[in-house]
């Protein structure tokens, strides 16, 4: 047991990171003091800064902004993270700080560029890590779901194990490849491969071998393809015995004039 509570303290969870905009050393000392326990607590001391750091640490989950900074002020930098093409950096959450030189006007202005809260200098302690906590769950819950989303866009259409087209993309985009062949007056060439004995050789060498196999010829196929071919990896669905016992195609759809082959 004695073992088993030192391993258990050994155990550290990832911080959370927060990146703080404010051009007063003052401020963002006193925001590091406040979260440094629960939060990695990174500093900018203007905007084209915090940019750069946004732009390439992908771990910052909340920033908190000051508006009137020099260089890039916190307008402008909200503004470039909400018009981000990527949507890790535009879905950011991002509080404003605000001061008592800050008007109505202002805090307007900003929530017209989306910024999802404000905190008031000088600090209140609690309030500080509540809106921390509430808006690093919400871009970690919203980061989960974006990560499942893609996963499963990518299940839908992509084969696990080559990262080839599976039988749902050949069957969802054939039609559109044959409707544009017909268009163009051109040939069409479908062209299926399967790889001989490949159930023996799976009983005989196991799942990673074969698997392995698998990659190789889809990668020495994918090499091959030109711009308006498209190769996918066929296979009746099921259990993983049951899609490794029997011969597994590779049909690929590519223009080229000649008359449909088997190749085994």
């Amino acid at each position: 047991m004695a073992g088993n509570d030192l391993d258990m303290h050994q155990i550290t969870l990832e911080k959370p990171s927060v990146l703080v905009v404010d051009d007063s050393q003052v401020m963002r000392k006193a925001i590091q003091r406040i979260l440094g326990q629960d939060f990695t607590v990174i500093e900018a001391k203007d905007g084209n800064i915090a940019w750069e750091i946004i732009s390439r640490d992908h771990t910052i989950q909340v920033v908190f902004a000051d508006l009137t900074m020099p260089n890039r002020n916190g307008f402008q930098l909200l503004r470039d993270i909400r018009e981000s093409a990527h949507a890790r950096i535009n879905r950011l959450p991002v509080i404003i700080m605000t001061g008592h030189e800050d008007d109505e006007k202002m805090r307007h202005q900003a929530m017209t560029l989306g910024a999802s809260n404000f905190i008031s200098k000088p600090f209140d302690s609690i309030q500080l890590r509540a809106r921390a906590n509430v808006h690093a769950k919400a871009d970690h819950t919203s980061r989960q779901l974006e990560q499942a989303r893609e996963l499963l866009a990518r299940r839908s259409t992509v084969d696990l194990v080559t990262g080839l087209a599976n039988q749902r993309y050949l069957q969802e985009h054939g039609p559109a490849l044959l409707a544009s062949t017909a268009h163009q007056t051109a040939a069409l060439t479908v062209l299926c491969i399967e790889l001989d004995k490949f159930d023996l050789l799976f009983k005989k060498t196991g799942r990673q071998i074969a698997e392995k196999v698998l990659i190789h010829v889809s990668q020495a196929i994918s090499e091959c393809l030109r711009k308006d071919d498209a190769v996918a990896r066929t296979g009746r669905p099921g259990r993983i015995h049951d899609c490794y016992a029997e011969r597994h195609p590779v049909c690929s759809y590519q223009r080229r004039g000649a008359h449909p082959q088997n190749h085994r």
